[in-house]
């Protein structure tokens, strides 16, 4: 597992609170967590969770977008992107798709 950027939620307005940003970054820090926001992407193009959807409580004021990388057709693999709520939801979808595909690409050519 690899977790990049989690910081960046500081810079947002919604996380500039510690009260708030706290239980974030916590919960981006738990493996489980993790895991668990990503699971989910395996059966789906691109996965969108916002804010009450997610079953974890300290997660209910971000948004999840995410997507699955493939090789040789299979999943073997998630990236996401968390962000506020209010977040650019067609840009960052765009990008974790545009993401999760050349990764898969990339994969499928390394076998």
């Amino acid at each position: 597992m690899y977790i990049e950027g989690a910081a960046n939620i500081l810079k947002q307005p919604e996380f500039q609170d510690a009260r708030a940003a706290g239980p974030v970054l916590s919960a981006l820090e738990d493996e489980d967590v993790v895991t668990d926001l990503l699971r989910a992407t395996s059966e789906r193009e691109v996965w969108v969770t916002i804010g009450s959807e997610h079953r974890h409580e300290e997660l209910r004021g971000t948004s999840v977008v995410a997507a699955p990388y493939r090789m040789q057709g299979r999943p073997v693999g998630a990236l996401g992107i968390v962000g506020p709520t209010r977040m650019q939801y067609g840009r960052a979808i765009s990008l974790v798709r545009y993401l999760a595909l050349s990764l898969s690409e990339i994969l499928g050519e390394s076998s």
